[in-house]
């Protein structure tokens, strides 16, 4: 039985570049994607520090409970090597695979944690050191054709703000990389969230959003960027 259990990423939205520099580290590329026609994926880790490091690997089971990431132990993906160690400047190549055939008709989420193992401290030494965690995205795709399907809805909260929710019905996540909101399409954003995050397939979530210059009238324009290409969406605002 999967024990599901929450835990903070130090770096929980990635997007835009096609590696990702942390710390000591760089990661190329981003993300998994895997499916039926593509089981196995490759990520590099690269140590651009000034000292070797112990890196191990932990992969979860991932799904959301609003803005919460919740994680659950899992063996249906593996990464290998699980414990490895990084020489300046040098590189590791880390291999993602399927363990069972995709049967699931939702795309399925998990991350792969590097997590540094610090060395044991100096005689003496009575200094915090901080570890370095990275949680990347894993997607596995199901055996049919998978896309995200959002449906939102828009509240008014007092005055100035909306309290803007979103439903992910469709097979396949999508992740929010800015979202603006104006009164019509082609106005000025009234307010703009960078880095919303993800909407996992069959999830949801929801932002309270102030507005710069108050409510416009009956309904809201959304527009965003998205790993699926542009968004846009009007909306109209209910009462609380």
């Amino acid at each position: 039985m999967r024990a599901p259990f929450t835990a903070g990423l130090l770096i929980g939205c990635l997007w835009g570049a096609p590696s990702l520099y942390a710390g000591s580290f760089e990661f190329t590329p981003l993300r998994a994607n895997l499916s039926k026609q593509t089981p196995t994926a490759v990520i590099t880790a690269k140590n651009n520090g000034d000292a070797a490091v112990v890196v191990q690997l932990q992969l979860l089971e991932w799904a959301m409970d609003g803005d919460q990431d919740v994680y659950a132990d899992s063996d249906e993906v593996l990464a290998t090597p699980p414990i490895f160690t990084l020489p300046v400047a040098a590189s590791q190549v880390v291999r993602v695979g399927l363990t069972q055939p995709v049967d699931s008709g939702r795309e399925q989420t998990y991350r792969l944690f590097f997590e540094e193992v610090p060395p044991p401290p100096e005689p003496g030494y009575q200094g915090l050191r901080m570890a370095l965690r990275v949680g990347l995205p894993i997607f596995v795709a199901p055996g049919i054709p998978a896309n995200p399907e959002l449906n939102w809805r828009a509240l008014r909260n007092g005055q100035n703000e909306v309290e803007l929710h979103v439903t992910n019905t469709g097979n396949a996540h999508m992740q929010l990389i800015v979202l603006a909101l104006s009164p019509i399409a082609g106005a000025p954003a009234l307010a703009e969230l960078k880095a919303p995050g993800y909407v996992l397939a069959g999830q949801a979530r929801e932002w309270v959003v102030r507005l710069q210059d108050g409510l416009p009238g009956n309904n809201i324009h959304l527009s965003a960027e998205t790993d699926s290409g542009p968004l846009e969406a009007d909306v109209a605002l209910e009462a609380q």
